[in-house]
């Protein structure tokens, strides 16, 4: 496939790194020299300098020969601009748009058939504020991801002192769940993350990942820590679109949740406790022990700071888990500094730029490829495929397709029915897949679930 990425910065940059990886023909549009520079030097990618909007230079980065554009430029109006004349004047037929100001997502309408001619448009806030409110909706839990049609949920925990399962080996596991199913995907230990061979044990403070049947997760959580399921207990610092958004979801599902957001601009404050009920607004600076010690730290299970500026998200995150707080989640833009954060305890890293990427690598990876996670500094994703009539992948046997500590099918859906672990089942049409896999080998599985061309069926 023939790709054309406008805009060369962190998000450009690490979608030109896996689509070349994949072997695709990608071209690299970008106004920056010092960028372009490192582009061309580290990846196998065509660089070139210049205005993502001129015609000449987007005829140089061969549009007319293009499946897809990718507009990721700092500026929305660059983006869409460039879209129309990718579609008007070269045909191109896939367009994809990242888009920042809220008041197109306020106005989709603009983006109907015959007005912007776009494809895929993604709201990076929006994306964050998805994949904020599935690890923090269920209390004690560091992830909670639906998928297979919301049959299979995928739990992310963190073990604890006296867990049932500390110590015990993955193979024995099954022996202490009432023979409740459920399977390990992975496990992050002191920072480095293993697909466990069945002879490994769950230790104290392991980061544990499972797939489970969606009714069966409140009984597994509670064997793993020891406890029943309160209400989530959360406070937000920064009263921003990303809190508000997940603040009045989270009140609205579950009433019973405590919400606090820690607001440091009395306006906004202000304008916050008009909108939102079941919130509590406290006006003041995170950084300032009186407003942390209002906030009951030693009770919350999830301190999330989303303001704009790292520093005070690092900040303040690092003196809640002083303060008591079970896990703490920063919004951090400077990428360098996500390998320290995690060895000063700061448990989540909310990384946007790494969300658009993600977002857009699940789109250009096709309908069949129904949902993608990234996990563990992007090492290991978790991918929900579902089989085509024409696949390569039919009447492939599902242990066959796994491969030692890259590959292996966790859960299939097949009409209305679950299965955990089917090692020996046949891939037939229809099927939906949950698999945990390398980053290194994702395009082999892509690869391997691609329809086969006609000559071939």
């Amino acid at each position: 496939m023939k790709v054309a990425i406008l805009g060369g910065g962190e998000v450009g940059y690490e979608i030109a790194k896996q689509l070349s990886f994949e072997g695709h023909d990608v071209s690299v549009v970008e106004n920056d020299k010092n960028i372009l520079k490192k582009i061309s030097s580290a990846l196998d990618v065509k660089p070139i300098f210049g205005n993502a909007t001129d015609v000449d230079i987007l005829k140089e980065a061969e549009l007319d020969n293009a499946d897809t554009l990718i507009a990721v430029t700092s500026s929305d109006e660059v983006n869409l601009v460039a879209c129309q004349i990718a579609s008007f004047m070269f045909n191109v037929k896939n367009k994809i748009v990242r888009l920042s100001n809220k008041s197109y997502l306020e106005n989709r309408s603009l983006f109907d058939k015959n007005k912007f001619d776009v494809n895929f448009i993604v709201f990076p806030k929006v994306e964050l504020s998805s994949v904020i409110k599935k690890g923090i909706s269920t209390s004690g839990v560091i992830d909670n991801i639906p998928c297979l049609d919301d049959r299979i949920r995928v739990i992310g925990i963190e073990c604890p002192k006296k867990s049932v399962f500390t110590s015990v080996p993955i193979k024995f596991m099954q022996n202490i769940t009432n023979n409740i199913k459920f399977v390990v995907l992975f496990i992050e230990r002191n920072g480095v993350s293993f697909i466990p061979k069945k002879n490994d044990i769950l230790m104290e403070n392991d980061k544990m990942y499972f797939a489970i049947k969606k009714e069966d997760q409140n009984d597994i959580i509670k064997l793993l820590k020891n406890s029943d399921i309160p209400p989530p207990n959360l406070v937000f610092v920064g009263g921003g679109s990303i809190t508000k958004e997940i603040a009045s979801s989270i009140s609205q599902e579950n009433p019973d949740a405590s919400i606090k957001i820690i607001e440091k601009d009395i306006e906004n404050a202000k304008k916050i406790f008009e909108i939102l009920d079941n919130v509590e607004i406290l006006h003041g600076d995170s950084l300032d022990y009186e407003i942390l010690n209002k906030s009951f730290l030693e009770n919350t299970d999830v301190v999330i700071s989303t303001t704009k500026d790292d520093k005070v998200n690092i900040l303040t995150c690092l003196l809640a888990k002083k303060y008591g707080a079970k896990r703490v989640a920063a919004m951090v833009a400077n990428v360098a500094n996500i390998p320290i954060l995690h060895s000063l305890g700061i448990n989540t890293i909310l990384d946007p730029k790494k969300v658009v990427v993600s977002k857009i690598l699940h789109y250009m990876r096709g309908g069949d490829i129904e949902s993608i996670f990234t996990f563990s500094e992007n090492l290991l994703e978790i991918f929900t495929i579902k089989v085509s009539d024409e696949s390569h992948s039919i009447g492939a046997i599902i242990e066959d397709i796994s491969s030692k500590n890259n590959i292996f099918v966790a859960a299939l859906l097949r009409g209305k029915e679950v299965f955990i672990f089917p090692k020996r089942m046949v891939i037939i049409a229809g099927d939906k897949l949950l698999l945990v896999i390398r980053k290194a080998v994702a395009h082999k599985i892509t690869t391997l679930f691609e329809d086969m061309p006609e000559y071939l069926l």
